[in-house]
C-alpha cells in the first residue's frame, strides 16, 4: 500500500474515531472529563450494553492515550517552529524532519485506534450504526467550515 493511502486511512479512522467522541459542547473540560461525557452521552443516546460500554471505555483510555503521544514535546516543537519563523530563512531539512516524526507517530499509533474503533463499532446493532454514521456524517459535513478567515 503506498505511503499516502495509508495516511489517508490512518487520517481517516482518526477522524471517524474523533467524531464519534467528540463533537458540540462540554469545550470547557480536561480531556479526560470531556472524554468520560461522552461516553456517557453515547451510552445513553445508543442505549448500550455492558459489552458495548466497556468496548467505548477501552476506546475512550486509547484514545486518550494517543492524545497524550501527539502532544509529548508538543511546546518543544511550537518553540521550533517559531525559532525557525524568526530566522532570516526557513530550515526546510529541519521543518520537514518535525513534520515526517508527527507523521511517524500519527503511523505507529493509528493502528490500534482503528482497530479498537473497529471493535466498537463491529458490537453495534444496525440501528445504532445507523444512528453513528448520521451523527458522524453531520459533524463532517460542518468540519474545516470556518468562516472567520
Amino acid at each position: 500500500m503506498k505511503t499516502m493511502t495509508k495516511l489517508t486511512l490512518v487520517i481517516t479512522g482518526l477522524l471517524v474515531a474523533g467524531t464519534a467522541l467528540v463533537g458540540f459542547g462540554a469545550h470547557s473540560m480536561e480531556p479526560e472529563e470531556h472524554a468520560q461525557w461522552w461516553v456517557k452521552k453515547l451510552t445513553r443516546e445508543l442505549e448500550l450494553d455492558a459489552v458495548q460500554v466497556e468496548k467505548l471505555e477501552t476506546l475512550k483510555e486509547t484514545l486518550l492515550q494517543a492524545r497524550a503521544e501527539m502532544h509529548e514535546n508538543h511546546d518543544a516543537q511550537k518553540d521550533e517552529v517559531i525559532a525557525m519563523l524568526s530566522a532570516p530563512v526557513i530550515d526546510r531539512n529541519q521543518l520537514n524532519e518535525i513534520v515526517s516524526a508527527k507523521t511517524q507517530r500519527v503511523s505507529m499509533i493509528a493502528p490500534e485506534i482503528i482497530t479498537v474503533f473497529a471493535d466498537f463499532y463491529d458490537s453495534l446493532a444496525d440501528a445504532q450504526k445507523q444512528e453513528v454514521v448520521k451523527h458522524v456524517s453531520e459533524k463532517m459535513r460542518h468540519a474545516g467550515r470556518h468562516d472567520h478567515w
